[in-house]
């Protein structure tokens, strides 16, 4: 099942726009059915998707450059992705229950 709008916005806060609503939602439908369970699998592509950028920093470019007495370094991005998995991993997402909650209450118009 493709997520939610809600769920999107969700994950759109932790993942930004770098991947599409249809990449999300195939890594959601394949996490769903290894896990049995659509919140489980809504916060385990989360998971994935920081990892996946975080492999991309990793293997994209090398840490440091120094080029002609000019040094560039790439380091603290890798570190800041890290971070942000942890962040992540320790707060109300990571293996914990997603948390939207929908309140229906009688119109008392």
């Amino acid at each position: 099942m493709p997520a939610t709008s809600d769920e999107l916005a969700y994950a759109r806060s932790w993942i930004g726009e770098l991947e599409t609503d249809a990449d999300f939602n195939e890594r959601v439908d394949r996490l769903e059915a290894e896990l049995g369970n659509h919140d489980q699998a809504v916060n385990a592509a989360i998971e994935e998707s920081i990892r996946a950028r975080i492999t991309v920093l990793t293997l994209d470019q090398p840490s440091n450059m120094s080029i002609g007495g000019i040094s560039i370094g790439w380091g603290a991005n890798l570190q800041s992705a890290q971070k942000h998995l942890e962040d992540f991993m320790t707060g109300p997402g990571g293996s914990q229950t997603y948390g939207v909650t929908v309140i229906d209450r009688p119109d008392v118009r």
